[in-house]
């Protein structure tokens, strides 16, 4: 049974013989006509319509052969104006994410049983406070069911500014407490495997990166140390791995590090005269660039497994200027003579 698309808004402008579906060039489609069939035909599909009753239908009406017809109506398929309403129906039943389902199709037409790609999926993530805990939360609605979280540190009043997913009750709670209670109540189903632990070396978290199928990195310190940390343990073990953070009012998605494909922390860093005088006890910090983050962070992750867009930071790093909304991109080069993956990507 055929459909028109219901994912997206259609126009039709009859002046110019154009039809029109979605309001975006990235996922919008035109179509010239020069005959009104088009409109019959569309005219038709409003409502789920078996293939041949719909070409006997048209057949009946115009001058065109039923083999002419069923060029039309399979081109119309494959530019996803016409869907397979079976299709549309298995999305719209399913209402706890029937709307996420959608979305989806509206992008790519082939993500149609997302949940299954994701269901099993072991996120693992590195601090849950400003951007963590949100992205926890995001990933958990969107269909992941297992983490393993890790944090050391208890709920606090400052916290509540930024960190959604914790409340009054919470304060002087554990995180990974509060936040694997809170999950429970989004979904029954939700693993959550919590480890409560400062870690300072590649032994206090290797055997979790090494089960896992994700890496979320939003932690920073020890300063200098814990990323560098994070990455080797990642590109020993092959696990994607994806740090996030920020610096002063800046948000940074990235890098977004996959072995043995792109460029690692190592390859990137570069050697700096500056020392730190570690004079700011408590870091600044907002929740709208919290927030921020954390949806591109959450999208990038989701994307990775489910590859609905092919825009995606793999490889790159996005810094947006929340004070100016200037957004740069930047492409990491692989270095072949990077002590941590240089061997492994000529290996490769």
């Amino acid at each position: 049974m055929l459909v028109i698309n219901p994912s997206k808004p259609f126009y039709i402008n009859k002046k110019e013989k154009v039809i029109r579906m979605g309001n975006f060039k990235e996922t919008g489609k035109e179509i010239e006509y020069d005959d009104d069939i088009l409109l019959k035909l569309f005219e038709y599909i409003k409502e789920p319509i078996d293939r041949t009753m719909l070409v006997n239908k048209l057949s009946k009406e115009t001058k065109y052969s039923n083999e002419d017809i069923l060029n039309v109506i399979n081109y119309l398929v494959d530019e996803n104006f016409i869907s397979n309403s079976e299709d549309i129906q298995k999305i719209l039943s399913d209402e706890y994410y029937n709307r996420q389902k959608l979305y989806f199709y509206m992008l790519n037409d082939k993500v149609i049983n997302m949940t299954n790609e994701i269901l099993n999926k072991k996120i693992l993530i590195l601090g849950v406070g400003g951007i963590g805990s949100i992205t926890l939360e995001l990933l958990a609605r969107s269909g992941f069911k297992n983490f393993t979280i890790v944090d050391n540190d208890i709920v606090e009043k400052s916290n509540l500014i930024r960190q959604l997913s914790y409340d009054l009750s919470d304060i002087g709670k554990l995180k990974v407490n509060a936040i694997r209670d809170r999950l429970l109540k989004i979904n029954e189903d939700i693993k959550v495997e919590i480890i409560n632990k400062k870690i300072n070396n590649e032994q206090d978290i290797e055997n979790e990166i090494r089960v896992s199928d994700f890496v979320l990195c939003t932690i920073d310190k020890p300063a200098r140390i814990i990323r560098r940390v994070i990455n080797d343990i990642c590109i020993k073990e092959e696990k994607p791995v994806l740090f996030s953070g920020f610096s002063e009012h800046v948000a940074m998605i990235g890098p977004f590090v996959v072995p043995n494909k792109t460029a690692c922390l190592s390859c990137i860093e570069k050697e700096s005269n500056d020392e730190p005088l570690y004079n700011v006890k408590i870091t600044p910090s907002f929740g709208a660039v919290c927030n921020f983050i954390s949806s591109i962070v959450s999208n990038e992750i989701i994307n990775y497994f489910l590859k609905f867009s092919e825009n995606n930071l793999i490889g790159k790093t996005m810094m947006f200027n929340m004070y100016t909304y200037e957004t740069n991109i930047i492409k990491w080069k692989k270095n072949k003579t990077c002590k941590k993956c240089g061997e492994r990507i000529d290996s490769k």
